[in-house]
């Protein structure tokens, strides 16, 4: 039988649920990861029986799993503490609160998505793990309107790219294009609540316009004012339900085609989406994607990318694992 565990790191505190064969410290733990959804987030409830004093700012590591063998699943700083009579409730997130509190104001010249990316993932601290280039822009603002998280995530729209962390804190900034299954989840054994969402594209046509017609003059030249911009116009997709788009950072009328691809197809991928509850997996993770089979609407099987990642524990539940996906690209 397998037994469900942890072995939980602040500070210089650990805390192994191997050591606690009848009473653990721990009441729950919970831990929430996704793609473009901001940082990833922990929360772990203590008895307030023999602990040691914590404090925000430190290191904590999580790991799940079964009799003993535990794979990492977050690695974060404590954000905030709170205390009653009987317990304690530690919560923080990954490293990517740094970028949601970095704000700045710089201007790249001859970049690529990637290369500002990296660049401002360096000013934090954050390693990279994997980056692509994705669109090259002669000329690129960061300004202090938006967080460093913001202007990263707008990029990855505009290239079509996910970003996350994964749970050694290190970068992912790319294109997914995985078509080969991670994990199977059997109808009636692997699956505890699952729901399938089928819908229609709200746009089938987007448009991206541009800032000027430097197409014609080369990536080098700058913008200027025009009486008729239809050059720098970029169309993905056909049909009467327009999205209209209009970024100042886009120099080419090939890059505008590029960008206005890239958003249609996010649209589309958006179409399908579900969730599951399975007993618990810390081997699942971002960048992955799942196979659902043997429900018996054959229109409900099928891959999926896998966008957002819950895991649960206390002692009622046992270890659960909540996934949230999204379909692939027909």
């Amino acid at each position: 039988m397998e037994k469900p565990g942890y072995k939980v790191q602040i500070g210089k505190t650990i805390i192994d649920s191997s050591n606690y064969p009848v009473s653990s410290p721990v009441v729950s733990i919970k831990v929430e990861a996704g793609i473009f959804s901001g940082a990833d987030s922990f929360e772990i409830i203590l008895s307030k029986i023999n602990i040691p004093k914590f404090a925000r700012g430190d290191k904590v590591n999580i790991e799940l799993g079964y009799n003993g063998k535990f794979s990492k699943v977050i690695e974060g700083t404590v954000d905030k503490i709170k205390s009653d009579i009987s317990i304690l409730s530690i919560t923080g997130f990954n490293d990517i609160f740094k970028l949601l509190t970095l704000r700045i104001n710089q201007t790249y010249e001859q970049q690529s998505a990637g290369g500002i990316v990296s660049d401002l993932a360096k000013q934090v601290g954050i390693s990279l793990e994997r980056v692509e280039d994705g669109i090259n822009f002669p000329i690129y603002v960061i300004d202090s309107s938006k967080n460093a998280y913001e202007h990263i995530k707008n990029l990855a729209e505009k290239c079509g790219f996910d970003i996350y962390l994964d749970a050694q804190n290190r970068l992912f900034f790319h294109e997914f294009i995985k078509t080969s299954v991670d994990h199977t989840f059997s109808y009636g054994r692997d699956i505890l609540e699952f729901e399938v969402s089928q819908k229609e594209a709200f746009y089938d046509q987007v448009e991206v316009w541009g800032e000027s017609p430097v197409s014609k003059e080369g990536k080098e030249s700058y913008a200027w004012l025009i009486k008729d911009f239809a050059d720098l116009k970029g169309k993905a997709g056909s049909g009467v339900r327009v999205l209209t788009i209009q970024d100042a950072s886009l120099k080419t009328s090939a890059t505008t085609a590029t960008v206005a691809n890239n958003i249609l197809r996010s649209i589309r991928k958006r179409c399908i989406s579900g969730v599951i509850k399975i007993p618990g997996r810390a081997d699942v993770s971002l960048g992955n994607t799942l196979e659902i089979r043997g429900v018996p609407d054959d229109s409900l099987n099928g891959i999926f990318q896998i966008k957002h990642i819950t895991h649960f524990l206390d002692k009622q539940s046992g270890f659960l694992t909540t996934i949230c996906f999204n379909g692939l690209e027909d």
